[in-house]
């Protein structure tokens, strides 16, 4: 009896040891398929092994862009980070087909100003059949610190999965939790394309004016350098919104934090509070629009797009991008993202009171520049304060 129960403790231990080589060996084979290129590309996560990636990879790119700006995108202090190669070895979905890259012949970029609609332009023109713009890749910023080879398959390899992660995990699929709004568009193509791609880009507009304005000089040597590696024209879209409207969201998010504006504009009516960093954030508005005064005269082609103009006339204004980037749209292609188009405009400068010097500071500045002529009228709605309140 006790032979018995001896043989059948063993068999037991035996049997759980093959079931657990079992369980190793299936757990690797989904882990090698989670991290395989997929044969087709992903619009949206399709499996928990896929959704684990793009958590590490979201925490990777947040480490890294923590690493950019701690070390303020000096050339000289910036290295190569573990967690940027960590970033490489996760984003290996969805397929990268060089073959369907030859037919590039354009790099767009964007300048201009944080919150100013520029993601906006971007999510729509990344939707194209054959566009492909990067959400906030940093390219500059990444080529001047050394943390991405000076190739063309590189570049063109990262810009695409920028922005294929972007539209499953990156800032436009995380926008309508923090803003209210979404800029994940499902009947386009974003993240994705069709046979072949004529045009692709990095929407990081008001980061690369910082950059310009902060390390003019390695940012305009940087930018020769991408041009000569790539053998393409160069072109940037500068998206300008109504810089008191402006220079008030990019105040709120500074000051109480993307988590907390949307709240701010939800509760707020006759606010007549200034905001401590207000003068700052005026001067720093006006030094980027030197910054992308600078840009537009670098590169080999440039247009404005007026955020109120794409509000008021959007299929105008979509049919002149298609011409700028000298690209076809459907009617199809127009029809849907004129469907996306706001309809109306965020006034935030209405929500905060506006201390009586800086209120002088822009209508000096706002008349000496023809950018914003248009918007001298806008000077009348802002709330005007005989002190600051704190």
């Amino acid at each position: 009896m006790a032979m018995s129960i001896s043989t059948v403790y063993t068999n037991g231990v035996l049997i759980c040891v093959v079931l657990l080589i079992i369980g190793v060996y299936f757990y690797q084979q989904q882990f090698r398929r989670s991290f395989l290129f997929s044969t087709t590309p992903l619009s949206s996560p399709q499996s928990d092994s896929e959704s684990a990636s793009a958590s590490d990879f979201s925490a990777n790119i947040a480490q890294g862009n923590a690493d950019l700006e701690q070390n303020n995108g000096k050339v000289s202090d910036l290295t190569t980070t573990a967690s940027y190669h960590n970033q490489r070895s996760m984003r290996q979905n969805p397929l990268f087909l060089a073959e369907d890259f030859k037919s590039v012949k354009k790099l767009l970029l964007f300048v201009g100003w944080p919150r100013s609609c520029g993601s906006f332009v971007g999510s729509i023109l990344d939707g194209h059949p054959h566009m492909v713009i990067g959400d906030q890749y940093k390219l500059l910023r990444r080529l001047q610190a050394g943390q991405l080879d000076m190739t063309r398959e590189s570049i063109l390899k990262e810009l695409y999965y920028s922005s294929w992660f972007g539209s499953v995990k990156g800032q436009r699929a995380k926008t309508e939790h923090l803003k209210g709004y979404s800029l994940t568009f499902t009947d386009l193509l974003q993240g994705k394309y069709e046979d072949h791609v004529d045009v692709i880009g990095d929407k990081f507009g008001g980061g690369v004016s910082k950059g310009f304005a902060e390390y003019s000089k390695a940012f305009v040597d940087t930018l020769r350098e991408l041009r000569k590696t790539l053998n393409i024209p160069i072109y940037a879209i500068r998206v300008v919104r109504n810089p008191f409207d402006n220079i008030a969201t990019m105040a709120l998010y500074d000051y109480l934090g993307a988590k907390n504006v949307k709240m701010f504009k939800e509760l707020a009516k006759d606010f007549d509070h200034s905001l401590n960093n207000l003068n700052s954030t005026t001067q720093l508005y006006f030094q980027l629009y030197t910054a992308t005064e600078q840009v537009k005269a670098l590169v080999d082609k440039a247009v404005d797009v007026h955020c109120s103009d794409l509000i008021t006339n959007p299929r105008e204004e979509i049919v002149k991008l298609c011409k700028f980037l000298d690209i076809e749209c459907s009617e199809d292609y127009i029809s849907k993202c004129v469907s996306h188009v706001f309809t109306e405009e965020s006034h935030t400068s209405a929500l905060i009171g506006w201390p009586l010097p800086v209120l002088k500071y822009l209508k000096e500045a706002i008349n000496s520049i023809s950018t914003y002529k248009r918007y001298n009228t806008s000077l009348s709605s802002l709330n005007p304060l005989q002190k600051h309140k704190h």
